[in-house]
């Protein structure tokens, strides 16, 4: 989902876009307060770890209008 979003539309709509080249989570906290990302497309087991993680709360993710997930199925209560 992602590599189609982002690695085809984004360029071709002229979208600013960020790619990790490698998962870490606390450095994905620190990029989306950084640069101000305001879409985030993520596996469930990242979105969970974003509603559960106590460090969550220390990062601006105001920025984030947006959150596409996708890969596997994500419970409601996250959702």
């Amino acid at each position: 989902m992602a590599q189609t979003i982002f690695g085809i539309n984004a360029p071709k709509t002229n979208v600013p876009t960020y790619v990790m080249s490698k998962f870490d989570f606390v450095q994905m906290l620190e990029y989306t307060q950084k640069y101000k990302i305001t879409f985030l497309i993520l596996v469930p087991p990242v979105v969970v770890a974003m509603a559960k993680a106590p460090i969550t709360k220390n990062y601006d993710l105001s920025s984030v209008e947006d959150v596409g997930c996708g890969a596997a199925p994500l419970g409601r209560e996250v959702s």
